[in-house]
């Protein structure tokens, strides 16, 4: 098996260890064989195992080198799928001015080839996207819209079978609780039934919009 699939199975049970050891390995032999395309899926692992460990900067110069590969390479739709997970990256860092401008970033790429469809038509992930959107909303003063996205993520998954692993759902449950105490019962549990109802098309206009607006102002209690 892959070193990065086996980077993967190893995170996804919590052994980050042995996850990130069987990544760094990976990206060694593709820097040794000149791979670009095993280097920028390395560091794409290895990202995510450093987002684990609550490591945001190392995630992050990981995912810049990947996102430098893939813009060098013409890979465009892999570059702004990758400025997404910089943005929820910088997001979980605190750094909302910098998550907004990676997801304008990331829209603005898909945009210049090919105005006339929406991000989600691009991206395999389509949930990263939105969660993103959620961190920036949710620690701002869009807060209950962000749940509204968070509510309709959860469906989204929930469909697709296609679960957060544990240690970021236990990080994105430690988030809406927080937002939940800041918003108030009533506020919360009206916005989360109604994102759980939003179709894909609805939460993409939502973020979209959210990504757009040139207003970034905390919540009095704002997410860590």
């Amino acid at each position: 098996m892959p070193l990065r699939q086996l980077a993967e199975l190893e995170q996804g049970v919590g052994n980050l260890e042995a996850a990130r050891s069987c990544a760094e390995e990976s990206l060694a032999v593709g820097r040794l064989f000149d791979d670009r395309s095993r280097v920028g899926l390395a560091l794409e692992s290895l990202s995510s195992i450093e987002r684990s460990f609550g490591r945001h900067e190392q995630a992050r110069e990981h995912l810049e080198e990947a996102v430098q590969i893939a813009r060098a390479s013409g890979d465009w739709r892999n570059a702004a799928s990758l400025l997404i997970r910089l943005a929820a990256s910088a997001g979980e860092a605190g750094t909302f001015d910098v998550a907004r401008s990676f997801l304008r970033e990331s829209l603005d790429l898909v945009e210049s080839f090919d105005g006339s469809r929406d991000i989600l038509d691009y991206l395999e992930d389509r949930p990263r996207w939105l969660e993103a959107a959620t961190v920036l909303a949710t620690a701002t003063a869009h807060a209950e819209a962000g749940v509204q996205l968070a509510g309709a993520v959860d469906a989204m998954r929930r469909t697709r079978q296609v679960p957060l692993p544990p240690t970021e759902r236990a990080a994105r449950d430690r988030a809406l609780a927080e937002v939940r105490r800041a918003l108030g019962d009533d506020a919360f549990t009206r916005a989360w039934p109604a994102g759980q109802a939003m179709s894909w098309e609805a939460a993409n206009e939502l973020a979209t919009s959210l990504v757009r607006s040139t207003e970034i102002s905390r919540l009095q209690n704002p997410l860590p």
